[in-house]
């Protein structure tokens, strides 16, 4: 019997649609350019909505308003397992700078 714990990394995504557009973000895991969903890890103390938002609005500008959640979804990587999370989101503002 192990005495670790299993702990699998937590993750969010935002799928933000507006006018039949999606809003996507260029990304290069591993020297290959990727369009994703905004997302990121969880941090601690954080809810899940807080989170969406936050990693919505620091890699894209965009203020969104939380509005249904999609799933939860495992997926193994090279550094173990990643449960992940994902939201539908309106944006509400956009700050370019």
């Amino acid at each position: 019997m192990t005495n670790e714990r299993w702990k699998p990394n937590v993750t969010v995504a935002t799928l933000v649609v507006k006018d039949n557009k999606f809003l996507m973000v260029n990304e290069i895991p591993d020297g290959i350019e990727v369009c994703n969903q905004p997302a990121g890890h969880l941090d601690e103390n954080e809810s899940l909505i807080n989170a969406a938002r936050r990693e919505t609005i620091e890699e894209t500008g965009w203020e969104v308003e939380i509005t249904n959640y999609l799933g939860l979804y495992r997926h193994a990587t090279s550094n173990g397992i990643t449960l992940r999370h994902s939201f539908l989101a309106k944006p509400i503002r956009h700050y370019p700078e």
